[in-house]
Formats: structure tokens, C-alpha cells, sequence
């Protein structure tokens, strides 16, 4: 089933255009951010948590659950453990964007939605965050980003990352 425009949160919608109606939502899931950031707003509670969302393009597709499962949990059902609500502390860093992602956030769906080798897609690539934890886990990468700002400070995060790689393998 494609997604509806309205499974998106309100200040997401304006980034999806029809195009996007050949994904298909498979999870909506809650990042819970117990040690986020304070906000400085009076008229509203904090908030301390995002959405992350599981888009597929296919009614098939590949998931491996074993993968994101810890030792113990291998093999048969879906144990509950790995759920859509993600307790996942922020890490701080040094970067120009307030709002990046860590690895042990985004390496589970990376891990689980895509074949090592395959592409991943992030259409809000930022400062590059998933492109890193996608190259560390032998996966490809397209990202796309509206701020310049953050685009260069991707690409200096990568090169860097690529640069080390090539030093190791000669």
C-alpha cells in the first residue's frame, strides 16, 4: 500500500511531492530523545522525540530482522525488542547542524532494509550522518539536501571517511 500524504507529519509534507507516491511507508518509527536538547519554548511542551520513517518501493522487498536482533534473539519471530519506539540517547559532535543522527541510530534500518552492496536513500541527507553508517556497512549511497552549508560539510565528512579507507588498503 503507498502512503498517504497524511501518515507524514504537517512540517514534512512540503518536501513530498508525487513522485514520492512510489515508496510505500513500512513503519513510522519513534526515536525517543530522553537526553535532547531544552528548547527555549514557552507555549508548548518540549519535544523529545522525531520520526523516522521506513520507506520501501516494492510490495517485496528485502528485510533482515537477524540482523538488527541481539545474539540472543536470533532466528524465528520478531521478539518485540525490535519495535518502531527506539530509546537511542543523542551523542553530541562537533558538526554544524543541530539536529544529526548517531550510527547506533541509523545502522538498524540500513542494516535490516538493504543488502550490503544495495543503495540506501536519504532525502534529508544533512550533514551526511546516514551516508557515513551506509559506506561503514558496505552499502551505497544517493542523499539529497537543500542547504549548501550542509552539503559541503558532507562531502568534507565523506572524502575524509574515503580518504582513510584508501590509506588502509594500500
Amino acid at each position: 500500500m503507498e502512503f498517504e500524504l497524511s501518515e507524514i507529519p504537517q512540517h514534512l509534507r512540503k518536501y513530498f511531492t508525487p513522485k514520492h507516491k512510489r515508496w510505500i511507508v513500512r513503519n513510522d518509527i519513534i526515536w525517543a530523545k530522553r537526553n535532547g536538547m531544552p528548547e527555549g519554548v514557552t507555549d508548548r511542551f518540549s519535544k523529545k522525540h522525531e520520526y523516522m520513517f521506513f520507506f520501501v518501493k516494492n510490495e517485496k522487498y528485502y528485510f533482515d530482522l537477524d540482523a538488527v536482533k541481539d545474539r540472543n534473539e536470533q532466528g524465528g519471530r520478531n521478539p518485540g525488542t525490535v519495535s518502531d519506539f527506539w530509546d537511542i540517547p543523542t551523542k553530541p559532535n562537533k558538526l554544524n547542524h543541530y539536529a544529526t543522527y548517531n550510527e547506533s541510530l541509523i545502522s538498524k534500518p540500513i542494516l535490516a532494509g538493504c543488502t550490503e552492496g544495495g543503495i540506501i536513500y536519504d532525502p534529508f541527507m544533512g550533514t551526511g550522518s546516514t551516508a557515513e553508517a551506509a559506506f561503514k556497512a558496505g552499502r551505497k549511497y544517493i542523499g539529497s539536501e537543500m542547504s549548501e552549508e550542509y552539503c559541503k560539510i558532507a562531502e568534507k565528512r565523506l572524502k575524509a571517511l574515503t580518504s582513510q579507507l584508501n590509506l588502509f588498503l594500500k
